[in-house]
C-alpha cells in the first residue's frame, strides 16, 4: 500500500496510482509526499519516505534552505529510506546557468551547483535521489 500525503500538490499522485491499480490511499504524512513499507535486509520491515520536486520547486527549496534544514531531517528521522524524485527538463545557458524548460529564463543557479548540493544530500545526507 502506498500512502499518499492528503495536502495540495501530493493528493494529485493519488488517482493515477490508482488507475494504475496501485493500492493507495491519502493520509496525512507529517514528511514527504508518499511513502510504503518494503522489505530490507534479511527480509526485515522497512518504511520509504518519497519527496517529489518539480524543477522549480527544487531551485525554491534549495536557495531558502528548506530541504536541507526542515525537509531533509523530518525525512531521515521518520524513514529508514529516503528518496527525492526531481521532475522536469533543464538545460544550461552558455554561462552555465539553470535554464528552466518551459520558460527559458536563467534562474539564477548554475546547473553545477545544483549538482554538488544535490551530490552533498546523497553523500552526507543519505538522500536518495532520481531525476526524471
Amino acid at each position: 500500500m502506498i500512502l499518499v500525503d492528503e495536502r495540495i500538490g501530493s493528493i494529485d499522485l493519488l488517482k493515477p496510482l490508482q488507475r494504475l491499480g496501485v493500492p493507495a490511499e491519502s493520509t496525512h504524512l507529517e514528511f514527504g509526499d508518499m511513502a510504503f513499507a518494503g522489505r530490507g535486509e534479511g527480509g526485515k520491515d522497512v518504511m520509504i519516505g518519497v519527496e517529489l520536486k518539480r524543477l522549480s520547486d527544487l531551485v525554491g527549496s534549495l536557495r531558502s534552505g528548506r530541504l536541507q534544514g526542515h525537509q531533509l531531517p523530518g525525512l531521515l528521522h521518520t524513514y529508514d529510506h529516503t528518496w527525492l524524485i526531481v521532475e522536469g527538463r533543464w538545460q544550461a545557458n552558455r554561462q552555465g546557468q539553470l535554464l528552466l524548460y518551459r520558460k527559458r529564463t536563467p534562474v539564477r543557479l548554475s546547473v553545477s551547483e545544483i549538482y554538488k548540493q544535490l551530490l552533498t544530500l546523497e553523500l552526507r545526507g543519505g538522500l536518495h535521489v532520481r531525476h526524471t
